[in-house]
């Protein structure tokens, strides 16, 4: 009987261990949340294990709202792009770590839209494609 009283305690503990736990993992790099849980309305800022600013945007009743912006380990701007209501919508800019363009566009409910221009590390237009609700045209 105390056997059968001790196993949803034990559920109960790991589950809060987890859910209070805010560490991920990205293209090999690890970052750390430092925002509060219930904080996902206003001014998100996640960092680096090095405390550099990994993220830095906006939420909006739970939902990615207004520009993001994503850096390197290094501080330096990764990408930038903008959300509404979750939903990539406005210009799209990606920055090899050299601080050169890598990419740039927009986005119109999620879907690319208009000329998307891509570039070779030292500035040079590799390509440009035109999509029409995110397909090429």
């Amino acid at each position: 009987m105390k056997k059968n009283k001790l196993i949803p305690l034990f559920i109960l503990g790991l589950s809060i261990v987890f859910t209070s736990c805010k560490s991920s993992k990205t293209d090999n790099q690890t970052n750390t949340n430092i925002t509060d849980e219930k904080a996902l309305n206003g001014l998100v800022i996640e960092k680096w294990e090095s405390g550099n600013v990994w993220l830095k945007g906006n939420y909006k009743n739970n939902e990615k709202d207004g520009k993001f912006t994503m850096y390197y380990q290094s501080g330096k701007i990764q990408n930038e792009e903008v959300f509404s209501n979750g939903i990539k919508n406005g210009k799209h800019v990606s920055y090899f770590e050299n601080g050169n363009k890598e990419k740039e566009g927009k986005y119109v409910n999620g879907l690319q839209e208009g000329n998307w221009i891509s570039y070779s590390s030292t500035g040079n237009i590799i390509s440009k494609i035109k999509y029409s609700k995110g397909k090429s045209i």
